[in-house]
């Protein structure tokens, strides 16, 4: 397990606390609630923000390869911009969600088979 992983198993667990929430019993929220912050610490939260950031990174790189693997020469790249508009329904692999990229290639696909 990743320290990423790990520091994110920490605070989901201390969230799952249902005293975290218990406003009736203060008592024994308060022992919900420092468990919740030993488990917010620096360290433990930059973890998390490096391991959001490398995803968001390789994320960029495997939209930018599924564009030019589906497009291939006929991709809009110039200032940065990934869309391929060959056909109804246009793509945009940097704005679009994974979910409306997906279905604008099954469509693509089911148009194509059509004719």
């Amino acid at each position: 397990m990743t320290d990423a992983q790990q520091a994110l198993a920490q605070v989901r667990e201390a969230l799952a606390d249902p005293m975290l929430f218990d406003w009736a019993r203060d008592w024994d929220r308060a022992r919900a609630i420092r468990a919740f912050e030993r488990s917010c610490t620096t360290a433990n939260i930059a973890a998390i923000l490096a391991h959001v950031e490398a995803q968001a990174a390789e994320n960029e790189q495997l939209r930018e390869m599924l564009a030019r693997m589906y497009a291939g020469s006929d991709l809009y790249c110039d200032d940065g911009e990934l869309q391929d508009a060959r056909a109804e329904p246009f793509i945009d692999f940097k704005r679009d969600s994974v979910a409306d990229i997906r279905c604008a290639m099954v469509e693509r696909n089911e148009r194509k088979e059509q004719r």
